[in-house]
């Protein structure tokens, strides 16, 4: 996240970052990097000054957004990725974009370094933003449900809980839960609580209230 909080505002700092890490030194010229000064971003993130990593999820639609054509600098929070989201029309893409899983000290973990380079290619031959979020959409639900599957493969786990601030966006969050059912998981959702930061504070006052109990 080149300057900290100030990427959150500016989704295309968070872009060239992704491109920095997907493509190194070699980046492709896409049209959105003109409007911007990205030499100083880029010394940034190579040399790691005042660019904390984040592996959020909302900062993987910022960079999608913005590298897309899409909005450059937010006015109120998850603007970029709610304007992605309604880019693509209610559809996930018949093709999508691909995204690797790996193993790494015992834990799954998603790269998306692949995602990054299909987008800028995209871009570069001229895929409209409605295509280009459709299969963004579509790779992600498809790179989550074989996380879960594998999951299931090693731990026997059979229900899935959707949780966190990116499903509040209805496109992935009705992707997932058709996906999922169709193989075979019991699929949880919020229904009276936030899926976003609300849950976070109701979480800590549960335990805080049992830290005073044992207190």
């Amino acid at each position: 996240m080149p300057g900290g909080d100030a990427a959150v505002q500016a989704p295309w700092r968070t872009a060239v970052s992704y491109l920095h890490a997907a493509h190194g030194a070699g980046l492709p010229e896409l049209p959105f990097m003109a409007e911007h000064e990205c030499g100083t971003i880029l010394v940034m993130v190579g040399k790691g000054v005042n660019s904390p990593l984040t592996s959020s999820c909302g900062r993987l639609f910022d960079a999608v957004a913005a590298m897309s054509g899409g909005r450059q600098t937010i006015q109120y929070e998850a603007q970029a990725a709610v304007e992605l989201m309604q880019a693509a029309g209610g559809l996930l893409g018949e093709e999508v974009f691909p995204c690797e899983v790996y193993a790494e000290d015992a834990m799954l973990k998603i790269s998306v370094r692949s995602l990054i380079r299909a987008v800028a290619q995209a871009v570069q031959t001229g895929m409209a933003q409605s295509e280009i979020s459709r299969r963004f959409h579509g790779g992600l639900v498809a790179v989550f449900t074989r996380v879960a599957e594998e999951a299931r493969r090693r731990e026997k786990i059979k229900t899935v809980a959707l949780s966190g601030g990116v499903f509040q966006n209805r496109l992935l969050l009705e992707g997932m839960v058709a996906s999922l059912g169709r193989a075979g998981f019991q699929v949880l959702v919020h229904k009276e609580l936030p899926c976003n930061d609300g849950c976070i504070s109701l979480g800590q006052a549960v335990i805080g209230r049992q830290a005073l109990k044992k207190g």
